[in-house]
């Protein structure tokens, strides 16, 4: 199996776990495009992905993935922890 073959399997597994197709949708006029984007529709990140394909008039496969974590405060912080731990001594209020 080459790469793309991988790759490809691995996208159609990622879209098969959407559990509403109508999440999955085609932007543009292509019906095979060359990109797909997995992103939550509140993304910045993917926000500024879609900007750049459709101001390029790239097609896309666009699949709308839910995010499971509703980003509330504890949830912002409990994944700010996983990335940049307390214990770390990079912390912005240390005034030693």
């Amino acid at each position: 199996m080459t790469s793309k073959d991988a790759l490809m399997k691995m996208a159609a597994e990622a879209r098969g776990a959407i559990a509403d197709p109508k999440r999955i949708t085609i932007a543009g006029n292509d019906t095979r495009p060359r990109f797909e984007l997995f992103h939550a529709a509140s993304s910045l990140c993917s926000l500024k992905v879609r900007t750049v394909l459709s101001e390029k008039a790239l097609p896309y496969r666009s699949s709308e993935m839910i995010r499971i974590c509703r980003m509330s405060a504890l949830c912002v912080m409990k994944q700010m922890m996983r990335i940049w731990p307390p214990h770390s001594g990079h912390s912005s209020a240390n005034t030693s």
